[in-house]
This record gives structure tokens, C-alpha cells and sequence, in this order.
């Protein structure tokens, strides 16, 4: 079992498919996909999540957008339970999550991730430039 369990939090089949493009370079066992979809209130979304943080003494959430859905079902429950919740997740915050979730605990994780997210941010035409000038 992990030091960190992931759970990725995003509006309908974005979590799935953010799970199953990760797939791909690592091993995505360890991340419980928790989308919202349109037929689900928010109320029962926060049940679903609440049930997971019980069974789990850490917890990361990936989410979206800031202010998504998910994001907003989920904040309130920060002030009452123990987890780190990051927004604005991508592949390579959700790999970098997974890769060192047995290493650091929930909050150095989210910081983390989130610090490798934007520094693979990159203008690809000066990437490209300097792969080309180290020639």
C-alpha cells in the first residue's frame, strides 16, 4: 500500500482518460479515479470522496480547474479532514504523483507535483532552440 493514495477528481470522462493516457508510462493501480458526472449531485460526490478519505490516511486530489465542480465539492472538506488537493492536474503531475507517492507524504507531494507541472510548461520554439544550440 502506498504512503499516498491519488485520487484524481475531474468532471466527466477527463479522470478516466487522464488515468488511462498515464497508463501508458506507469503502473496505475494505485489511483482511484473519482469522475463526476452529470447525473451526480454534488452532495453524493462529497459522500463518495468521504468514503474514500476513511479508508485512506493519505490522501492527494488531482482536480482540474480551481473553480470546477470538483474542486468546489471537495474544498469544504479541507477544513475538517486531513488531504492535499492541487488543481489544474496534468499527465505529468498525475506520473510525478504516482511515481514518488511512496516517498513523500501528501503535502511535500502536492507541492511536488505541482512545482515538476510547471517546469515542463515549455515555449517548444525555444526548447527547440536550445536543444539545437547545445549541438
Amino acid at each position: 500500500m502506498s504512503r499516498v493514495t491519488i485520487v484524481v477528481a475531474m468532471h466527466d470522462g477527463l479522470s478516466t482518460a487522464l488515468i488511462l493516457a498515464a497508463s501508458r508510462f506507469i503502473d496505475v493501480t494505485k489511483v482511484i479515479d473519482l469522475p463526476l458526472l452529470a447525473d451526480i449531485r454534488l452532495e453524493e460526490y462529497r459522500k463518495s470522496f468521504l468514503k474514500i478519505l476513511e479508508e485512506h490516511q493519505e490522501v492527494l486530489v488531482l482536480t482540474d480547474i480551481l473553480v470546477g465542480a470538483c474542486s468546489v465539492a471537495l474544498l469544504p472538506l479541507l477544513q475538517n479532514k486531513q488531504f492535499a488537493l492541487v488543481t489544474g492536474a496534468n499527465l505529468t503531475m498525475l506520473i510525478d504523483s504516482i511515481e514518488y507517492c511512496d516517498e513523500l507524504n501528501a503535502t511535500e507531494l502536492m507541492k511536488y507535483v505541482k512545482q515538476s507541472s510547471i517546469n515542463d510548461i515549455k515555449n517548444v520554439d525555444d526548447f527547440y532552440k536550445e536543444f539545437n544550440n547545445g549541438k
